[in-house]
């Protein structure tokens, strides 16, 4: 794996740099509000990362901290000068951001894809580029080919989560479209999704269009909020409640982050800490339960 040496700090002018990798990776409205806000109390603290191209700068990593800048109308940004080649380049977008946690398997298999596929490498020199196993690079491959064009490009915007895309491609790449517009105009949530494609995978194909057209069996799901209930909570009741729904909330954001591709890279012994963590977190939630089930029997 490349880890390029970053050189002295340089301030250049935003206008000086290109951002043409940056359809490599995906674009997160939540991350790039929170990185506004960080910049506007604190002003840029990490340089972006660049190489030099002629007579301007190509951006290697920092893509939301310059949309960031840029947002906040800055003029000139921090960054750090690398001298990379167009294959080493592409690496070290992975590994500047493995190190940071900062990268989805996802974005992963955009670079690995544009590595194969643009710039003609083997999926045995990818491995030897980016010192990984040739099964992780057919993994990563795979996870892109398996999708359409008209959903990388949502994935890619930030119209859709990583979760949906996911579910996307375990329909052919060719009902992809149709199932990806049907989960728009209803707004289906990664669950929602999820059960739209099982559904269609267990019917025969002529029968999709219709579900697709108007999926009732999906929708009758939903449960509306009952109007009642508003502002009937007291305030502590309302903060508990907050707080379970938060912890809900950050699970399956882990859930979502971590797919099956993901946890394939797991050595054995790596497996101890975590599920020794899962238990412990299971044991807290049934701790707490229990006492809730108690106090509530005492209460009826």
């Amino acid at each position: 794996m490349i880890f390029p040496e970053k050189g002295p700090f340089v301030e250049i002018a935003l206008s000086q740099i290109g951002q043409s990798y940056g359809r490599l990776r995906l674009v997160h409205p939540q991350a790039d509000a929170g990185m506004v806000e960080s910049l506007r109390q604190f002003g840029q603290i990490f340089p972006v990362v660049v190489v030099p191209l002629a007579e301007r700068y190509e951006l290697v990593d920092g893509f939301k901290r310059l949309r960031a800048l840029k947002h906040l109308g800055y003029e000139r940004v921090k960054a750090s000068v690398v001298n990379l080649g167009v294959h080493a380049l592409k690496a070290a977008m992975i590994a500047l951001n493995r190190r940071k946690g900062a990268i989805s398997d996802l974005e992963e298999g955009m670079v690995v894809h544009s590595l194969c596929r643009e710039d003609g490498l083997s999926q045995v020199q990818v491995a030897l580029l980016l010192d990984r196993h040739k099964t992780w690079v057919c993994r990563r491959l795979s996870l892109i080919e398996r999708l359409c064009d008209e959903a990388l490009e949502h994935i890619r915007l930030g119209l859709i989560p990583t979760s949906i895309a996911r579910e996307l491609s375990r329909l052919p790449r060719g009902n992809q479209q149709a199932a990806l517009h049907t989960i728009l105009k209803y707004r289906l949530s990664c669950r929602e999704s999820s059960r739209l494609v099982s559904v269609l995978l267990q019917r025969p194909r002529w029968g999709w269009q219709n579900l697709l057209n108007f999926p009732l069996e999906i929708l009758s799901e939903r449960v509306p909020e009952d109007p009642r209930r508003r502002g009937t909570l007291s305030s502590m009741a309302d903060r508990l409640t907050e707080k379970l729904l938060d912890v809900k909330k950050r699970l399956l954001s882990i859930v979502d982050q971590y797919a099956e591709e993901a946890l394939l890279e797991l050595e054995r012994e790596e497996w101890v800490p975590v599920c020794s963590s899962l238990e412990a977190i299971e044991e807290v939630l049934q701790r707490f339960k229990h006492r809730i089930d108690e106090i509530r029997m005492r209460a009826e």
